[in-house]
């Protein structure tokens, strides 16, 4: 029997070397790269319509010897959202011929991993445990949607490295006590890659910007931070109900620069459209702002929807296996950013962080569109994971400290 506690404790005091070192969780990540590899290896990757676009892109960028004027010239109708990444193909294509979809998706992976790794450095720079560091970990790498789209030869896996790493860089800024000229430019460096890798990296400024605040603002940092947090729901529905009323009104904007990009946001209001060619998902025609306003709303909702008639049986029941507890303890990880806040005086900058990322995310694509497999989600997994693992947090202090 002593032997067998002793054993117990030399696993345990490995486990929390393990997850708890910094060496330890670079072991983690190339775990999680070798897995990511394994599976990518066995499937191969996988094409679809927008892949057969930024090849074309990358072609055409390549005919030109990376000229961007005549470039853009040729095809002005391609935005320039886009140039880093079409620049990225364009580069493997050259590297590696027939070969760049193989290390293409070997990017994914490594973008994979390297996330993995910020999240959990996160969280032993925020002191949290062996437990919330070994979820992230187990999270990260049984999590199928993770799996899923590191195949596909698209930008949205590595953007999630982009975006990820703007949030590590953001929090490390909001914990020094002195202001750092370095996080700041590399903060605003990281958001200049991420726009012009995808168009959605506009989306990452209202952290940004947040991030800036807790950075600059340190005498009346505690209140700012409650006012932000207090202004996250309402901004979300201001700007939800001027868009309502600003697409409802073709006149105001039909003339301008950006009249493309609205009218296809409004022809998808005008189908009903939630979910992209998920057709049980549309909501009848809109006739006023608010019909409009409906459809927004049932696109918030449905952002964060894991299962559909759609999916097979296999990918809805591992879905409901995997979300469910992640959706619940991400809710308990978002109360106890409140409660440390407005009951303790103790901002979490990281989970208030994470919950702009989400919201930004989900209040802009309910002005556009959902993407009918969910993939514009892809970029919030992390800020979940991170969330989740705060519910982690307060589950484990209230089972060792009872109310």
């Amino acid at each position: 029997m002593p032997s067998g506690i002793y054993l117990g404790r030399q696993i345990m005091f490995s486990l929390s070397r393990l997850f708890c070192s910094s060496s330890g969780i670079v072991y983690l990540a190339l775990l999680t790269l070798l897995v990511f590899l394994t599976f990518t290896f066995l499937t191969g990757p996988v094409h679809s319509i927008d892949t057969q676009s930024y090849s074309r892109w990358a072609d055409l960028l390549i005919s030109t010897r990376f000229n961007l004027d005549v470039y853009f010239t040729e095809i002005a109708n391609l935005p320039s959202l886009r140039i880093v990444f079409i620049s990225f193909v364009a580069l493997l294509k050259l590297g590696f011929g027939a070969y760049w979809t193989t290390i293409f998706v070997m990017v994914n992976c490594l973008s994979i991993s390297i996330s993995g790794y910020m999240l959990m450095r996160i969280l032993q720079i925020d002191n949290r445990g062996t437990l919330e560091i070994a979820f992230i970990f187990l999270v990260n790498i049984l999590l199928y949607e993770r799996f899923f789209w590191s195949r596909y030869i698209l930008s949205d896996t590595s953007f999630c490295l982009i975006s990820t790493a703007l949030l590590y860089f953001l929090y490390r800024s909001s914990r020094r006590s002195k202001y750092s000229h370095l996080h700041v430019i590399l903060s605003l460096g990281i958001c200049g890659v991420a726009c012009l890798y995808r168009p959605t990296g506009v989306v990452l400024f209202p952290m940004f910007v947040a991030g800036l605040v807790f950075s600059f603002t340190k005498n009346d940092r505690l209140v700012v931070t409650k006012l932000i947090v207090l202004l996250i729901p309402i901004l979300g529905m201001i700007v939800l109900i001027v868009w309502a009323w600003y697409m409802n009104s073709p006149a105001l904007w039909d003339e301008s620069k950006l009249s493309r990009i609205l009218a296809r946001a409004h022809y998808w209001f005008n189908e009903g459209a939630v979910v992209k060619k998920r057709f049980h998902t549309y909501l009848p025609n809109p006739k006023t702002a608010l019909d409009i306003f409906a459809i927004e709303m049932a696109r918030l909702t449905q952002y964060f929807r894991f299962t559909t008639p759609m999916f097979s049986s296999a990918h809805n029941i591992v879905n409901v296996i995997s979300f469910i507890p992640l959706y619940s303890l991400g809710l308990v990880g978002i109360w106890r950013v409140i409660i440390l806040l407005y009951r303790h005086n103790q901002p979490d900058y990281i989970g208030i962080l994470s919950i702009i990322f989400i919201v930004s995310f989900a209040v802009f694509h309910s002005m556009f569109l959902i993407d009918y497999d969910w993939r514009y989600r892809l970029p919030c997994y992390p800020p979940i994971f991170l969330l989740a693992a705060g519910g982690v947090t307060f589950i484990r202090n209230l089972v060792r400290h009872p109310v």
